[in-house]
């Protein structure tokens, strides 16, 4: 399994890829967020750019890490 450097504390959990054949570790796109601001003293709109530009659309191979956002109904609550 490939990990994101510097963000084992926003881990939550693995799953298998089977077009990949190989398990992922799964992030919390949240906690990812919340270490990035608490790290670089940022805010939190820099950081979610932050993030996206250097670790979500990066290709780094088969069993790269998968970023969870938390689902959001059309009322814009968590479920």
């Amino acid at each position: 399994m490939l990990k994101a450097e510097g963000f084992d504390d926003a881990i939550i959990g693995t799953c298998y890829d089977y077009a990949a054949a190989a398990f992922r570790l799964i992030y919390s796109l949240e906690k990812c967020v919340i270490l990035i601001v608490k790290k670089e003293n940022i805010s939190e709109e820099s950081a979610i750019e932050w993030l996206e530009y250097n670790v979500i659309t990066m290709f780094i191979g088969t069993g790269q890490p998968i970023f969870l956002e938390n689902y959001k109904d059309n009322n814009g609550t968590d479920d």
